[in-house]
């Protein structure tokens, strides 16, 4: 299924290898490959492209322990922090709206 996310049209299986990795990356505490995925995870649209939102989709930016080691660390910080001031904006703007 593609779908016409905020940033690109993606392919929505297509994110889901890439979250496994940095799983994966995580746990093994692989800090150099988890961020190099987390660099690519933008250009798939993520977190927008996400059909649902689990734990292994989100949990970077939502404190799960896994990801405690890479969350502070200023190139996952570049990644994130932009993301999270969007999603803080929407949330105001939806909420001004009354949904």
């Amino acid at each position: 299924m593609i779908v016409a996310a905020r940033w690109n049209a993606v392919e929505v299986q297509a994110i889901t290898p890439l979250l496994l990795e940095l799983n994966l990356a995580a746990a093994k505490g692989d800090t150099a490959r988890a961020i190099e995925i987390v660099q690519k995870l933008p250009d798939h649209s993520w977190p927008y492209a996400m059909s649902h939102a689990s734990p292994d989709a989100v949990g970077l930016v939502t404190g799960n322990a896994l990801f405690d080691d890479l969350r502070d660390l200023p190139e996952v910080r570049a990644v994130i922090d932009p993301i999270r001031a969007n999603l803080a904006k929407e949330r105001k703007e939806a909420l001004a709206l009354g949904v």
